[in-house]
């Protein structure tokens, strides 16, 4: 049975090359989503000053990593052909860690949602997450963002991702 550190870099390598799906709206909801999980994160682990671009996983175990084997898999991915924004590199390397941090169950005490889904999502579809002059920005859109309490108080951008 896979972990699901083994799933998330299977669905990381198997988006690689995949030209945007076009729905830019749904893209943008993607982005900020994950600023609202990443907020509800941040507010709960009392690092708000943190915000927006955390490593999650390593607020929790300061230790975490996946296995050494995945991560090599991962960077090479990312630093290949059609090679990744650095923002959305960290970002799918922090997702890997979170993965990581399922897997030893280490998450099921806290009453949040997984942060890096809307990040996955948004990079399965073709998407990037990128950061200019204090815009985010996805494929067409830009946007500056909110506050983290803002986002922390937002209703979720989306019924169901994926």
């Amino acid at each position: 049975m896979a972990t699901i550190a083994q799933s998330t870099l299977s669905r990381i390598l198997a988006a690689g090359g995949n030209e945007s799906s076009g729905e830019n709206e749904h893209n943008n909801r993607l982005a900020k989503e994950f600023l609202r999980r990443s907020a509800l994160w941040a507010r709960q682990l009392a690092c708000t000053s943190d915000w927006p671009f955390f490593d999650i996983a390593r607020k929790l175990d300061a230790d975490i990593a996946p296995e050494a084997d995945f991560e090599k898999q991962l960077r090479g991915h990312l630093n290949g052909p059609g090679k990744v924004a650095p923002l959305m590199c960290r970002l799918l390397l922090w997702s890997l860690r979170w993965a990581a941090l399922q897997d030893r169950g280490i998450t099921r005490d806290y009453p949040l949602p997984d942060p890096f889904l809307p990040i996955l999502s948004l990079y399965e579809r073709g998407g990037e997450l990128l950061q200019h002059k204090g815009m985010l920005l996805t494929p067409i859109y830009g946007f500056r963002p909110h506050s983290c309490e803002y986002y922390a108080n937002h209703k979720s951008y989306i019924d169901e991702i994926g």
